[in-house]
């Protein structure tokens, strides 16, 4: 959630690229709402085929993008990122 507007109860992801889109107008800015997994912990066997979905689209972004920031809550959850940076 956008910690400076939490009562608005939007992703951060989306806030970031929506202020970013404001400081620089002509920036093409997209936030993203993906499940990382944790390198150690299980993945519910329920989650596993949207998690899969998600690396997969994870590494497609990453792969045709000039610049990603990760907001990630945890330093665990950038393990995945950094390596396919």
């Amino acid at each position: 959630v956008d910690p400076e507007n939490r009562n608005e109860g939007r992703p951060k992801a989306k806030a970031a690229a929506d202020r970013l889109s404001r400081i620089v107008p002509n920036m093409e800015a997209e936030g993203i709402e993906l499940t990382i997994p944790m390198p150690g912990h299980p993945v519910a066997e329920e989650l596993q085929g949207k998690v899969l979905g998600d690396v997969a689209k994870l590494a497609d972004l990453i792969q045709h993008a000039d610049l990603i920031f990760l907001l990630t809550d945890t330093r665990e959850s950038r393990w995945l990122p950094t390596l396919l940076c």
